[in-house]
């Protein structure tokens, strides 16, 4: 897995990009998950643009997952604001929750802020995904001891029952387990590092499957009990007479 940003072109639709990577996860026997630049063409606009992950499989060509979350000014650029700025390439939103199959597993993908989104982690849980992928490029936060979307990941673990592997560029890659228990971590260096460790087992939660619901149930039962303990308390309050008796 690489993180956010790690690829420069489009592989569908850049000849060498594709020749490239293909030939490294043939040489490796292992399916590569990198980020990167996404393109596809939509009638009547020409080309438009996606910050997307491409997972290619050896013998299985590629898929890919467009981010649906975008950041506003830098990713997307705002209609009332006007004209963009020349440099900024306004990026589109993806539309799909896109879960990956692997082998006998699958896994969903979460690019960058997404993680911060707890419907999408609960889409990717309920459609199948056996883990996450947060894949983000870190060096907006260089400066800071703990990036501001870092402890999502471990949350989005602890409510999906789904590990999280974190993919970071210039940050702390890492693996959740289902109890946002860090089971692997590689520090920011200077060089680029490796991190190798085994995805542990996922076991989906209630709220994974049913989201607010339950929070909606239980806020309800609440309310219905302060509202039964406050009735007796004003029956209890009317019986008694002038003398308190």
């Amino acid at each position: 897995m690489w993180p956010e940003s790690a690829l420069l072109t489009d592989p569908e639709h850049d000849p060498g990009t594709w020749a490239a990577l293909s030939s490294f996860v043939a040489q490796h026997g292992t399916p590569l998950l990198a980020g990167g630049p996404g393109t596809a063409l939509s009638a009547g606009r020409g080309a438009v643009y996606f910050n997307s992950a491409h997972l290619i499989v050896p013998g299985h060509g590629l898929r890919s997952y467009h981010k649906r979350w975008l950041v506003p000014l830098a990713e997307r650029w705002t209609f009332f604001l006007g004209t963009p700025p020349a440099e900024l390439a306004s990026l589109e939103p993806g539309e799909e929750s896109t879960v990956f199959s692997l082998g006998d597993s699958a896994f969903g993908v979460l690019i960058c802020f997404e993680i911060t989104d707890p419907a999408g982690a609960r889409a990717l849980a309920r459609g199948g995904a056996r883990f996450i992928v947060n894949m983000t490029n870190d060096a907006w936060f260089m400066s800071s001891a703990r990036p501001p979307h870092l402890p999502w990941a471990a949350v989005r673990a602890v409510e999906t029952g789904v590990p999280v592997v974190r993919a970071s560029n210039a940050g702390l890659s890492a693996v959740y387990d289902r109890f946002g228990r860090a089971a692997a971590t590689s520090r920011p260096a200077a060089r680029p590092t490796v991190l190798s460790a085994r995805v542990p087992a996922s076991a989906p939660t209630v709220y994974s499957r049913t989201g607010d619901v339950f929070l909606a149930a239980c806020a309800f039962a609440v309310v219905v009990g302060v509202g039964h303990a406050l009735l007796r308390r004003g029956r209890g309050g009317a019986r008694r007479g002038p003398d308190g008796i």
